[in-house]
C-alpha cells in the first residue's frame, strides 16, 4: 500500500490498499499523491544505426528527378459541386470485389485512380481564400506519386479551372490520339469516357501527363 502506479512508465497514482496482480486498478484502490517529478526529455533517445550499405527501394523516378513510391492517377476538383462526379471516376476504375473484374487489369504500371476532393471553390472571395485554395490544389498535382492529375469544374464557380491554371503556371497537356485537351464538363458522358481513355493511355506509356509545372 502506497506504492506507485505506473502506466506506460509514468506513475498516474499511489496505491490506497493492497493490489493483487492482474487487479483492476481504480478510484477504489488508487489515489492521488505528491511525488518528484523528472523532466527529462529524450533522456531513452538512441541513435539510429547506419547501413554499411546505401539503403534502396522499390521507386519510380520522374523525369524531374524526383522519386515516387506509387504511380496514381489523381482526379482534382476545382469546386465542391465536381466533388461527387470525381468520386465517381476514381471508383470506376476499383476491382470489383465480388466478380473480380480489374479495370486496370491492361495498365500494371497504374496504381490506381485517387479523388482528392475539397467542400470549396464556389462562393468565395478572389483574395486569400482562393489563392490558398489554388495553391493547395497546385501542391497536390505536383506531388510525386502522380503520374498524371485531371481536373474536373462545374463551369459557374469562383475558383475557375483556367483561373487556376494561370496562377500555378500549369498548362494543358498536348494534343493526342485526336483529342485536343480542352476543359470538359462533367455532365458530358462522352467526354468523361475519353478522358479516362486518354489517362489510362498516357500513364501505360509512362508519360509524366500532369499539366501543373514541377517545384524547383
Amino acid at each position: 500500500m502506497g506504492e506507485p502506479i505506473r502506466r506506460y512508465g509514468q506513475i498516474i497514482g499511489f496505491a490506497t490498499i493492497p493490489i493483487a496482480p492482474g487487479q483492476h486498478v481504480h478510484t477504489q484502490n488508487c489515489g492521488m499523491g505528491d511525488f518528484a517529478k523528472d523532466y527529462a526529455y529524450g533522456v531513452d533517445v538512441t541513435p539510429t544505426p547506419n547501413f554499411d550499405l546505401p539503403a534502396t527501394f522499390d521507386g519510380i523516378r520522374r523525369s524531374d528527378g524526383r522519386v515516387a513510391t506509387r504511380n496514381y492517377i489523381g482526379i482534382l476538383t476545382s469546386v465542391n459541386c465536381s466533388a461527387h462526379v470525381a468520386g465517381m471516376v476514381a471508383d470506376i476504375f476499383k476491382k470489383n470485389p465480388f466478380t473480380g473484374d480489374n479495370p486496370l487489369a491492361d495498365f500494371p504500371n497504374v496504381d490506381g485512380v485517387v479523388a482528392l476532393t475539397h467542400k470549396t471553390g464556389c462562393g468565395m472571395t478572389q483574395d486569400e481564400p482562393l489563392a490558398l485554395l489554388r495553391r493547395t490544389l497546385g501542391g497536390y498535382a505536383r506531388h510525386a506519386n502522380f503520374s498524371a492529375v485531371v481536373v474536373l469544374g462545374l463551369g459557374c464557380e469562383v475558383n475557375q479551372i483556367g483561373g487556376l491554371m494561370q496562377e500555378q503556371k500549369a498548362r494543358r497537356p498536348p494534343a493526342r490520339d485526336g483529342h485536343s485537351g480542352s476543359r470538359r464538363h462533367p455532365q458530358d458522358r462522352r467526354s468523361r469516357r475519353r478522358l479516362r481513355a486518354r489517362g489510362a493511355d498516357g500513364c501505360q506509356q509512362g508519360e509524366a501527363r500532369t499539366c501543373f509545372p514541377r517545384a524547383s
